[in-house]
């Protein structure tokens, strides 16, 4: 689906804006002006429009912008792609698209921008499946957008062909010192930031805290928007007393190696006695720690011991979370969204109702969650003009709070509004304070979506009684590293 904003902006534009309480956002009427007056002398007017569940109330931009560019014939079009991350229904009963909230602000952004190089905007939603060809097709072809929003999970690997330039002088020092250094760490490659974080989900466990009751575990239910904490021993007392006390046909927890489906869960599970999977050089060294090996027997002796579900090989963890939500385990895995889909649905009626709470994913030394972090990477077209008008927008669309309530939608990244916003959920403080145990499980390591492919035979492997964990494990080590070697000749960081 592809909309296309257009503007005519010359030496300053100011942008008025009626707001109706709850109006549709898509029927609202936008005037602007045009004057002579020199950038220098612009005050861009107060703005306030409702936006769904929020009203956004901002003027332009408290510094001068890095383009003035007054030239019609030197202005440039930019344009967005993005995968199909979020919607959302607002309180008229209407719903919003990603889409729509990039259109509104740049609309806005550009309206405030004294002297801006802008002439138009498009934006291009696409999906998740066709994404890695489609950047392909484009970068053979030349014809590139200026900036993708999406996980840096899944398009963070396009950094080392050079697609993407860093955006570290787009980020003020309140934005830098509002997110979590475990956050940081997951969007920065060869020491510059090639994605500006603006929202993120969280990965963990949850649990029905009803069947813990009726097994007797109270003493391992957390608090209801807090994480339980459990240590891999826990984990074993808590599975084998569920086998013991539950009825016939309810799985205590779940192991799970259909595809890549899920596998952030499993690599964590094979971290959680403290395991290293990366050496200093991105070289894959997880065989090489007794840890792991000792991780994936112990998957292994739930599975065999019947504490979990049947033939993981068939089974993906999106199949383990329905399970959950209809009565069917004890345990499952989960993030903030899906949690919050799981809630709706019992609060709709659709779906059984239970105490649905959350758990780290069990660890000797620490606790675990993980992180796929959403935002901006800006492309390397070779207009630093673009470039720069993306990044001023980035700056500007990060430090309006306003607007980075949106976030709300998929998780929030910058810890004051997770601090601040009572409109989240209830378990905001819970997922503040579990950001320092983030790991940064693919370590930003290239061909990592290759990698990821090479780890779940192994662990099928495994369940089916036809390797060992240390052969496996080996056997994977073997073709990761044979694939990060052969990337890195291609790397622009060779």
């Amino acid at each position: 689906m592809k909309r296309t904003l257009s503007f005519l902006i010359a030496s300053v534009m100011i942008l008025t804006c009626g707001c109706s309480g709850s109006g549709d956002t898509a029927s609202k009427e936008m005037a602007s002006a045009e004057e002579s007056a020199s950038p220098a002398a612009v005050s861009a007017e107060s703005v306030a429009t409702d936006f769904g569940h929020y009203v956004f109330q901002y003027g332009g931009p408290t510094e001068a912008p890095s383009v003035v560019n007054t030239d019609p014939s030197e202005r440039v079009d930019i344009t967005i792609w993005s995968d199909p991350n979020w919607e959302f229904t607002a309180d008229n009963g209407n719903t919003y698209t990603q889409e729509e909230f990039f259109q509104e602000t740049w609309a806005r952004f550009a309206a405030s921008y004294p002297g801006a190089a802008i002439n138009d905007v498009s934006t291009l939603t696409y999906p998740s499946a066709e994404r890695d060809e489609k950047i392909s097709t484009a970068m053979q072809t030349g014809e590139l957008p200026d900036v993708i929003f999406g996980s840096f999970f899944s398009v963070g690997s396009r950094t080392y062909d050079g697609l993407y330039v860093p955006v570290d002088d787009a980020i003020p020092e309140e934005v830098q010192s509002d997110i979590a250094d475990t956050v940081w760490d997951l969007v920065t490659v060869n020491g510059n930031v090639y994605c500006y974080p603006f929202a993120q989900g969280l990965g963990f466990l949850a649990y029905n805290a009803d069947m813990f009751r009726q097994a007797g575990l109270d003493d391992y239910i957390g608090d209801k928007y807090s994480f339980a904490n459990w240590s891999p021993d826990d984990y074993l007392s808590i599975i084998k007393t569920l086998k013991e006390n539950l009825d016939e046909g309810i799985v205590p927890t779940n192991v799970w190696c259909k595809g890549t489906d899920g596998d952030t869960w499993n690599q964590l599970f094979l971290r959680m006695f403290g395991a290293e999977w990366f050496d200093e050089n991105g070289k894959v060294i997880v065989n090489e720690d007794e840890r792991a090996v000792q991780a994936l027997q112990y998957l292994k002796d739930i599975y065999d011991a019947g504490y979990t579900n049947a033939d993981p090989s068939t089974v993906k963890s999106s199949e383990v979370r329905a399970n959950m939500n209809n009565l069917l385990t004890a345990i499952a895995p989960f993030q903030q969204g899906t949690v919050l889909v799981a809630e709706d649905a019992m609060n709709a009626g659709s779906s059984p109702e239970y105490d649905l709470r959350v758990a780290y994913i069990p660890g000797e030394e620490n606790p675990q969650v993980f992180s796929y972090v959403y935002g901006f990477c800006v492309i390397d077209t070779g207009n630093e003009t673009a470039q720069q008008v993306v990044k001023d927008y980035l700056t500007w669309l990060n430090t309006e709070p306003n607007l980075m309530k949106e976030a709300s939608r998929m998780g929030f990244v910058r810890e004051s509004m997770i601090s601040s916003d009572a409109d989240t959920d209830s378990r905001k403080e819970a997922y503040l304070d579990a950001m320092q145990y983030i790991v940064n499980f693919n370590n930003n390591t290239i061909a990592y979506t290759q990698l990821r492919n090479a780890l779940y035979p192994q662990l099928q492997a495994v369940y089916a009684g036809d390797k060992t964990p240390k052969e496996a494990l080996n056997d994977y080590a073997a073709e990761a590293n044979q694939i990060i070697e052969k990337a890195q000749k291609d790397s622009i960081f060779r």
